[in-house]
């Protein structure tokens, strides 16, 4: 994700989980960024859901945070789509710098550069069931669907190197975003040869960098039998 002022803001999945899981160190042109959820200890996910809400956000200035479910190929193609919701404060044009902020939006990863859509505007009060999927085992392209945003990348490998991921995240600025909490309601994966089932094999993912405060969502509950998660600091 770069915001619009062209300064490289969040390194999302694809820059600063590809680091991680390379035991290497963000980038030093990259600001600060707090993820914090669960990953699924499955590795052949087709597809990612979640019920999302966002109780509370409070960016701090020139921050976005959002709550989201996301497929990631970490196989070397580095792919990455990631459906969610989001809010902004200071920061013109939001995520990437097309979608603004107290929208959903789908955000795809090529390997080199973010590329981001919005859909509607969005109301705390309500869920909002967040999808990234492919249709067949041997299609290389996810697809990504919340409340009017659809978006695709193509470029996935058909090996089992790809995770889903569920997290708040907090990126830009340079402290976490206070009273901040959300939920993920009937976390699940996608299997093409056996569908849709319930994330109930999972571990607790943190990764932050230059944020004060940081981890930002200090408690990550425990998975319940329907794959639910809360984060809150």
């Amino acid at each position: 994700m770069r915001f619009a002022s062209g300064q490289t803001v969040r390194a999302s999945i694809g820059l600063s989980l590809v680091l991680v899981l390379l035991g290497a160190s963000l980038s030093p042109v990259s600001a600060g960024v707090s993820q914090d959820g669960r990953n699924s200890n499955a590795h052949n996910v087709d597809g990612s859901f979640a019920r999302l809400q966002g109780h509370t956000f409070n960016p701090t200035a020139g921050q976005c945070v959002l709550y989201s479910v996301l497929s990631f190929d970490a196989s070397g193609t580095y792919r990455q789509v990631e459906s969610g919701i989001t809010q902004c404060n200071g920061v013109a044009g939001g995520i990437d710098g097309t979608c603004p902020s107290g929208h959903v939006f789908v955000e795809r990863y090529n390997g080199s550069g973010y590329f981001c859509t919005p859909g509607y505007s969005f109301d705390p009060i309500y869920q909002y069931d967040a999808t990234t999927y492919r249709t067949s085992s041997t299609s290389t392209t996810f697809t990504g669907h919340i409340n009017g945003a659809s978006l695709s990348q193509s470029g996935f490998g058909l090996s089992d190197n790809i995770t889903g991921y569920a997290w708040g995240e907090a990126t830009g600025g340079g402290v976490c975003p206070s009273t901040n909490s959300g939920s993920f309601l009937d976390w699940e994966k996608y299997d093409t040869s056996v569908g849709w089932t319930y994330v109930t094999s999972s571990t607790v993912y943190r990764h932050w960098a230059s944020l004060v405060g940081a981890p930002c969502w200090t408690t990550i509950t425990s998975a319940g039998s329907k794959g639910d998660f809360d984060v809150h600091d």
